[in-house]
């Protein structure tokens, strides 16, 4: 039966593939590696005496000296990336919704020169885009990419000292909306931390620092 009759088509379902839309998301990874040393610092602590009404002011005296541990900057700098994933998407994009990055992986080696008064910093890391976005039809997508493994590689002016490494992951939007969604902020020292800004959300993963190991 040739397959225009009418009653060859009955009932069938006829699935036809249609190329999938390519979207194309930059990630800029900028990392900034700092060499901090441990150094004692001694601090006076003054005493002085309560004031009482009628009484006359009493002079400071320095009384004993603190050692406090502080951390002294040795070496820094700054390097910047930038990673475009492309996603397929399987419905025709209208808008996007969300634009964040949910899982990331970050690992460090620290490699001193000591003939060569420098230091080799190497950053492996790798992270996830999750991507949710409407279709013409009305109905909800959500997709998410990997990475795949990203690395670093510095080399800083000193040969000693400990490795801190903070990771800024900012996820850039195409055409249809020109905001940053969303960044992600790895923080390789102990007890700082920072509001969001303006333009985009930061959470941040705190890690120990991790010292030299020679």
């Amino acid at each position: 039966m040739p397959f225009t009759s009418s009653s060859a088509n009955k009932n069938n379902i006829f699935r036809v593939t249609v190329p999938k839309e390519e979207l194309f998301l930059p990630v800029v990874e900028c990392a900034t590696y700092t060499i901090v040393q441990k150094a004692p610092l001694l601090v006076p602590v003054i005493c002085q005496s309560p004031k009482g009404l009628f009484q006359q002011p009493v002079q400071a005296k320095h009384a004993q000296l603190e050692c406090l541990d502080v951390k002294q900057v040795l070496a820094n700098c700054a390097k910047r990336s930038k990673n475009t994933l492309k996603i397929l998407l399987p419905g025709k994009l209208k808008s996007i919704n969300s634009c964040k990055i949910t899982t990331t992986s970050l690992a460090k080696k620290h490699i001193p020169l000591p003939e060569k008064q420098s230091t080799i910093a190497i950053l492996t890391f790798s992270y996830r885009l999750e991507l949710t976005y409407t279709d013409f039809l009305g109905n909800t997508h959500t997709i998410t990419k990997d990475s795949g493994p990203r690395r670093q590689r510095v080399l800083l002016d000193t040969s000693s000292g400990a490795l801190d490494v903070r990771l800024q992951l900012t996820c850039f939007l195409p055409q249809t909306s020109c905001k940053h969604l969303q960044a992600v902020v790895a923080k390789w020292h102990n007890g700082s931390k920072a509001g969001a800004q303006n333009t985009y959300n930061e959470k941040y993963y705190q890690l120990a620092t991790w010292p030299a190991p020679w």
